[in-house]
């Protein structure tokens, strides 16, 4: 059988639809592996109550709590001479807890208790006259309907200075101890609130300066979002007396300062397609 060449105008129809046929073919291109959405983080940095739903799809939530400081204690009074008062102690830092539960699946809705720093002693005014003791930080809870599921204790308050007496100065208050109430259904990082400083004691012709405030305990989580304060003792007051110097006048005492709000902050891996 003899072959026949195909003609110019047949080759040149031919290698037309090759053309067009490629034209319409779907380019095949690798796609980008899809990148994990960031994880949702709900921060709730000032003393109250709120309430937050966990949305479907989600099983398992970090909480980070720190309970509220305690209040500084007041500084102490003082006789109206050369001898002074006491500073009052340094309120205790809370406690901390970071722990993970696991949680229905079907969405899940969390009531947020934020505890409160504690207010600070009242200041001492005249002979004998001791700064008050300040107050004790509030609790952070996360609770379920009115059961708590996880918790931290509030530091607890710095005691007031003595004022001064006829013969001698005030001494200075004691510090506050650390916050140590803390409650997880799962394993988690608990760690005590460390203790306030304690007050110096007054001098002739020196006043008391108050202990400082104390920290959540070492090792305490430093959440996202919270104030750099969030869990810390107030100072100490500073006791009545004489300031001191050539031409010293009298100065009265100063009240202890707040404890700080506590905080918590909730984290979860956020839904695929939300």
């Amino acid at each position: 059988m003899k072959f026949t060449a195909p003609s110019k105008t047949r080759a040149a129809l031919l290698a037309s639809s090759m053309t067009v046929l490629s034209l319409l073919s779907p380019a095949v291109v690798s796609a980008a592996p899809a990148s994990a959405p960031a994880p949702t983080v709900k921060v709730f940095a000032k003393q109250g109550t709120y309430d937050v739903t966990v949305p479907r799809g989600v099983r398992n939530v970090t909480f980070q709590l720190l309970g509220g400081a305690g209040g500084g204690g007041g500084g102490g009074g003082n006789n109206g001479g050369n001898l002074t008062g006491g500073g009052g102690g340094g309120g205790g830092g809370s406690a901390a807890i970071t722990c993970t539960l696991r949680i229905s699946s079907y969405g899940q809705k969390f009531l947020i208790d934020v505890g409160a720093g504690g207010k600070g002693g009242k200041a001492g005014s005249g002979k004998g006259t001791a700064g008050d003791t300040g107050e004790q930080g509030g609790r952070s809870n996360v609770r379920v309907r009115e059961y708590a599921v996880v918790a931290a204790g509030g530091g607890k308050a710095g005691i007031g200075g003595e004022g001064s007496g006829n013969l001698q100065s005030g001494g200075g208050g004691a510090g506050g101890e650390g916050g140590t109430f803390k409650f997880c259904g799962a394993r988690g990082t608990r760690i005590d609130g460390k203790k306030g400083a304690q007050g110096a004691g007054g001098s002739s012709n020196k006043r008391g300066i108050g202990g400082s405030g104390a920290q959540p305990g070492d090792g305490a989580p430093d959440p996202k979002g919270c104030a750099g304060d969030a869990g810390v003792g107030g100072r100490g007051g500073t006791g009545a007396g004489t300031s001191g110097g050539w031409a010293p006048e009298q100065e009265p005492a100063t009240p202890g300062g707040k404890g700080a709000d506590g905080c918590v902050t909730l984290t979860w891996a956020t839904p695929a397609g939300t």
